[in-house]
């Protein structure tokens, strides 16, 4: 592979940060409009209020004609974190003038929005829209359209102590830039990191990186390492365990209600009424059968099935991280720096990787099994090729059926995941079309994963 001049990765990836600077600049638009001629052309917010105290509103409107209804005003307060803590305050209120009495004019709202004293700090989202009352029916929002024609007007922040009495101004691009990317934000901070620590290190690579694979790098490296000390060897590829963990113990809490079905089915089974989730009730109520076999014995046990699952969830999370980390290791063939663990981080600080591993359900050993299935298989069809297209030797049987038997573990978990048996797969049909010839190795890889 020849190596990219200097200046080709730089100029792509500025391009694409200009290129998303004009999806955000062309998405955001300067306007907030409701049906029938209604526009929010701003909003004022209180900064900061006290637990206990009320927080501020003011929504400016400008209406061009009379409604054809008595709208009033909802307001909802919502606390972004969610959860079994979430508080909503809902404020409900007839605008200053009947909206079927509005002309051309610009309308002023005010809220006061009461916080309990007990309530837990932090920011806290604000949504607005017309609704008529005797039908319950909300004005629609027309630009940007929302599901539930609400739109964000502002965002409030409680705190313990003294609290600012300044007010925050916010305008109708503010507010669309808040609602669209301001989720996003985090990630896509990320997401450039990441990208820009991928053009550093393209750009740094060594020249002579590929005429080390051309000439057996792998097993150049595995030569080099053999001097190392065992930890020393494992250590980098434990490394994007460390921002998993501490990404665990903030969700320690969490667990996914479905998870209890799995534990009622595994309940019923070592209790020797079946595979049921209603005694006499043969309803297959589940999809992640081998997961359900998984946490059979630790019912057997009389375990506490949550605190199982939450450690293995964290194990199956750590193994998976680290085996991506290795695959990655052996797809860059390049050991000069710790690049490879990228890609393991950055799945280690995915918000969904680290709340699925908490919730009681299948998805850590879903998200295992596919990638170690691959790994086998692809270490073995690549050891194969390095030799004969048309080598069918034992090992490479052993080899390819416990990569299927891997792929067959991750069917019995989830049904899907027969696509990604099917995918990983599909190097081999390639092999078999280009060399005429289906080998047994092939074909065990076949019927195990399908078995």
């Amino acid at each position: 592979m020849r190596r990219l001049p200097l200046p080709l990765p730089v100029l792509v990836f500025l391009l694409g940060l200009v290129g998303l600077a004009g999806l955000v600049l062309a998405t955001t638009g300067s306007h907030i409009r409701f049906a029938q001629g209604v526009e929010l052309t701003g909003s004022e917010v209180s900064y900061e209020v006290k637990a206990g105290q009320s927080a501020s509103l003011a929504l400016h409107f400008a209406v061009s004609q009379p409604l054809d209804a008595n709208y009033k005003v909802f307001v909802h307060c919502e606390s972004i974190s969610g959860g079994v803590d979430a508080v909503r305050i809902n404020r409900d209120a007839d605008p200053a003038v009947p909206s079927t009495k509005w002309t051309a004019q610009a309308l002023e709202h005010h809220v006061e929005i009461p916080f309990d004293k007990n309530v837990r700090t932090g920011r806290y989202d604000i949504y607005a829209g017309l609704f008529n009352p005797q039908t319950g029916d909300r004005l629609a929002l027309v630009d940007p359209p929302t599901p539930d024609s609400r739109t964000l007007v502002g965002w409030v922040d409680v705190v313990r102590g003294d609290a600012s009495e300044d007010m925050r101004e916010i305008s109708p691009r503010m507010l669309r830039f808040q609602g669209t990317w301001a989720p996003w934000s985090g990630w896509l901070a990320g997401a450039i990191l990441a990208t820009g620590l991928a053009v550093f290190a393209l750009v740094r690579r060594k020249p002579d990186a590929d005429a080390a694979k051309d000439e057996g790098g792998e097993g150049k490296e595995e030569d080099e390492d053999a001097g190392q000390p065992r930890w020393v060897r494992l250590a980098p590829y434990l490394l994007p365990a460390i921002p998993f963990v501490a990404g665990i113990l903030v969700v320690l809490e969490f667990i996914k209600d479905d998870a209890y079905i799995s534990w009622r089915y595994a309940h019923n089974l070592v209790t020797g009424n079946g595979l049921v989730f209603n005694r006499g009730e043969h309803v297959e109520g589940f999809t992640n059968f081998l997961w359900v076999l998984v946490v059979a014995p630790f019912e057997a046990l009389g375990w506490d099935v949550f605190q199982v699952c939450q450690v293995l969830g964290t194990a199956l999370g750590i193994v998976c991280l680290a085996l991506t980390a290795r695959m990655t290791r052996w797809l860059q063939n390049d050991r000069g720096a710790l690049w490879f663990v990228w890609g393991a981080v950055w799945l280690a600080g995915s918000s969904s990787f680290v709340l699925w591993a908490q919730a009681g359900l299948e998805q850590p050993l879903v998200s295992l099994l596919p990638v170690a299935g691959a790994y086998l298989l692809w270490r073995a069809r690549e050891r194969v090729n390095a030799a004969s297209p048309n080598r069918d030797e034992a090992g490479d049987r052993k080899h390819h059926l416990y990569a299927g038997l891997i792929m067959g573990a991750a069917c019995m978990t989830r049904p899907e995941l027969h696509l990604m048996a099917i995918l990983a797969g599909l190097p081999l049909v390639f092999d078999a079309v280009r060399a005429r010839r289906i080998t047994r190795a092939q074909l065990l890889y076949v019927a195990a994963s399908s078995s």
